[in-house]
Formats: C-alpha cells, sequence, structure tokens
C-alpha cells in the first residue's frame, strides 16, 4: 500500500493467484495480452543478418557501349534513325555515305571479277590476288561479306555505301547529321545494349566492414512501384570521396526488359550475414 516511490501514482495490489514469472519471464493475463498484441515464437539457433540501406543511380554499362565511327571519308546522304533512343538490331542499316574513294575499290575489284570469269590465263593468279586484296580493305572500310558479295553479283558500280550497326542495343547518342561530310574515324553513332546496365552507390566508411566482393543486393526504384531487381557487387572503389566521406559501390544488374533506365534513382538493400562475435 502507498505511493510509487518513483511516479507517486497509488500502488496496485499484485494478484496472489498469478503465476510467478522467472528473471527472464514475463505474465501477462488474457485480456492484457490481447490489448498488446504480444506474439511468441520458439527459442532457435539460426545464421543472424543485417540491412545495409544503400541509394544511388543506374548507369551504362560501359563495356557494353560501342561508338560506330566512319570507316571511309565522304558525305553523309542518309540517316535511317528517326530519333534517339531506338532500338537496333547488329546489322540493321544506320546511314548511307556518299564516298567517291571507295567506289575506286569497288572499281578495282570488280574489273578483276570480270577478268577472272572471262577465262584464265598464265596471270590469273595475280588477278585472284587483286580481288583478296581488294576485298580485305573494302572489308576494313567497313563493309560485309554480304555487302560484297551483293555488289559483285549485280556487277554494278556504286558511290553510295550503307553503313550498319556493329551490335544490337539502344542508340544513346547521334553525333551525324545529313549532309554532313565525314573522315575516317568521326563518330557517328553510339549503341549501348542496355540489357545489363551498371547501379552506381554511395556507402559510407562506417559502412565499408559491410560489403564484399559478390554481395547480392535487392533493388527497387520509385517509377516502378512493386518491382523488384537483383544484382551483384562487382566492384568497391579503392578510393574515398573526401568532401562526402563516402565509396564507391557498383552492381551488375541484369535488365532484360529494359525497365531499368539509366539515370534513374535506386535504392539497394544489402543483406549481410553476421558471424559469431557480431
Amino acid at each position: 500500500p502507498g505511493k510509487c516511490p518513483k511516479c507517486g501514482m497509488d500502488l496496485i495490489p499484485t494478484d496472489a493467484s498469478a503465476p510467478k514469472t522467472g528473471p527472464r519471464e514475463f505474465a501477462f493475463a488474457a485480456d492484457a495480452a490481447k490489448l498488446v498484441r504480444v506474439e511468441t515464437v520458439a527459442v532457435k539457433r539460426q545464421p543472424v543478418s543485417a540491412s545495409l540501406s544503400l541509394a544511388g543511380k543506374v548507369a551504362e554499362d560501359e563495356t557494353r557501349r560501342s561508338v560506330l565511327a566512319a570507316r571511309f571519308p565522304g558525305r553523309i546522304a542518309r540517316l535511317y534513325l528517326d530519333h534517339l533512343v531506338m532500338r537496333v538490331r547488329k546489322g540493321d542499316h544506320m546511314a548511307d555515305i556518299y564516298a567517291p574513294d571507295l567506289s575506286l575499290s569497288l572499281s578495282t575489284l570488280l574489273s578483276a571479277h570480270n577478268r577472272t570469269e572471262e577465262g584464265s590465263s598464265a596471270y590469273s593468279y595475280l588477278r585472284d590476288n587483286d580481288i583478296a586484296d581488294t576485298r580485305v580493305r573494302l572489308l576494313n572500310r567497313g563493309l560485309t561479306d554480304e555487302q560484297i558479295d551483293e555488289l559483285i553479283e549485280t556487277g554494278t558500280m556504286r558511290t553510295v555505301f550503307t553503313i550498319t550497326s556493329p551490335m544490337g542495343g539502344v542508340v544513346v547518342e547521334r553525333m551525324a547529321t545529313r549532309g554532313q561530310y565525314v573522315e575516317e574515324g568521326t563518330p557517328l553513332f553510339a549503341v549501348a545494349d542496355l540489357s545489363r546496365v551498371w547501379v552506381e552507390l554511395s556507402a559510407y566508411e562506417t559502412d565499408l566492414a559491410l560489403l564484399r566482393f559478390r554481395q547480392k543486393a535487392t533493388l527497387s526504384v520509385a517509377a516502378l512501384p512493386g518491382e523488384t531487381f537483383e544484382g551483384v557487387v562487382s566492384f568497391i572503389s579503392p578510393v574515398m570521396d573526401e568532401q562526402g566521406r563516402s565509396v564507391r559501390v557498383r552492381l551488375d544488374v541484369p535488365n532484360p526488359r529494359l525497365l531499368l533506365k539509366p539515370g534513374m534513382l535506386i535504392k539497394a538493400e544489402l543483406s549481410v550475414p553476421l558471424t559469431g562475435d557480431g
């Protein structure tokens, strides 16, 4: 009886019929247990993991990006792309280039091929060498075997040549315009394969002890509610950003449906297994 020495409230007599509890036990009446929504589970041994949440953004996988450059000088006569971010397949037409210099090599090839068809002679091996050498020069200039075979089959001279995409992907940059004069090596398009992307995260130095190479992560973006993606840690920068006190962490993420767009903000949840000593 009396007042609580700490809060001053009236003390309530304990129920003598209540079960006795040990130092690590709690006892609730049935009504009290419902009010506080107590849930119990059986004690068991199992691996314990901590959760690490990091923020970052989606980026292109730089190893899956290709720049299509002019392999011969000329003037761009036609562009097959109406706008950027178009999906292309390997071998799709990208541009037509008017290249009179390249037509000289084609003329040499057709002349040597026609002489070969007219009949053999003591100098036929020279014509065969001309055909082989000229074919290699045309291949080095970006023409495909199919294009060269078609030109030989038709036997017609051509001054406009079509360049094709070296890989499948998305055209993310266009540096060429119709009517532009280009030299050998002038970049025309950039094609990126976005079926696999990078996710670049920022980790504080206090998080580094919880990060490991090949660690798995679950990713989510605000633009795609309900969608989750899986990634793997592929790189942890050895250099720290002194201003932000953070380290760049990169994940490799499959993106077969192309839902993840470069520049998207993204959140990563990494499960970190703990050792016996925590």
